[in-house]
């Protein structure tokens, strides 16, 4: 009889600890999926960003624009 409980109670113990297991297991790849859509997002900010500086490096100097007097010399007649 008390063999009999004593069997119950390690079977129960069991599933409890298979179900803690599955828990960690889900709570693992959670923890993992959203590691990796963290590190995806700012990957893809940081390409942007590099993106950008290729496109547009910064200000660059323009020539001043002629005034139209000088505009007048170089009129083809």
């Amino acid at each position: 009889m008390e063999l009999e409980r004593t069997r119950e109670q390690v079977a129960v113990a069991q599933v409890a600890v298979a179900q803690v297991a599955v828990a960690q297991v889900q709570y693992t790849a959670v923890a993992g999926a959203e590691a990796r859509a963290r590190l995806q997002a700012e990957r893809a900010q940081a390409e942007a960003t590099a993106t950008r500086r290729l496109i547009s490096p910064g200000r660059r100097r323009r020539k001043p624009s002629s005034s139209p007097e000088q505009r007048k010399g170089r009129v083809h007649q």
